[in-house]
């Protein structure tokens, strides 16, 4: 397999695609996100540990018959991956009111949500990520009534089986995000599943949040969280 152009540059992943016209691949950076840095922030290290994980979990997600993209694991930076046409919808569902519901919502500082909370915000940084729901993806054409229910099916049976794999380590997942594409008539769970896109949380026997900072990426010591994350999945 040959590694061609670059097909997708982003802030924490290059795509490119490849001699196989089906298949990318996906080149993790040591970057941090957006909603995890206001300006460019470089953590060394970080890539091959994200790329560990995720390829770890789609592999985990594909054991439940969950559709995704993820075909193998390249090299120590890198996955290989079904192409898609991905859809500009990131979903993000809360099972802990982290600060930003609480802000909005008034929910209290890390309760444990009886019910998720699914919220959809448009990918596009010049309107700063605006919260959609299915009646703007339709306006805006970005997706068709079916396919918004394989999302949210989707979405929704991701979230219950992080939940359960997580909880069996007293760890509740408290929030991830999710984004999708589509290949033919089918949606298929894209992007990654890493400490870029989903937040842990320690629980004590009542099942409440302590200890809330320890798998927060922030402050001065980020690579020390990230390594946090390996660990609980690599060495046990």
């Amino acid at each position: 397999m040959e590694i061609k152009d670059v097909l997708v540059e982003g802030t924490t992943k290059k795509v490119f695609t490849t001699s196989n016209a089906d298949e990318v691949l996906i080149e993790f950076l040591d970057t941090l996100p957006s909603h995890l840095a206001k300006k460019k922030e470089t953590v060394k290290g970080k890539a091959a540990i994200n790329n560990a994980i995720s390829s770890f979990l789609f592999e985990y997600l594909g054991s439940y018959n969950i559709p995704n993209h993820y075909v193998k694991k390249h090299d120590e930076k890198s996955m290989l991956a079904k192409r898609l046409e991905m859809l500009p919808i990131t979903f993000h569902i809360w099972n802990v009111a982290g600060d930003d519901l609480v802000e909005r919502f008034g929910f209290e500082k890390y309760q444990v949500l009886e019910y998720p909370v699914i919220e959809m915000t448009l990918k596009n940084e010049k309107l700063n990520f605006p919260f959609i729901n299915e009646y703007h993806a339709y306006a805006l054409k970005i997706s068709n009534r079916s396919e918004m229910d394989q999302m949210t099916r989707i979405a929704t049976k991701v979230n219950a089986v992080l939940k359960s794999y997580f909880q069996r380590r007293r760890l509740m997942l408290g929030d991830i995000r999710l984004e999708f594409g589509r290949a033919g008539n089918a949606i298929f769970l894209g992007d990654e599943v890493s400490p870029d896109t989903f937040v842990l949380y320690e629980l004590d026997d009542k099942g409440q949040v302590v200890n809330p900072d320890k798998f927060q990426i922030k402050g001065s010591k980020k690579l020390d969280v990230y390594q946090a994350y390996y660990d609980l999945f690599f060495n046990k």
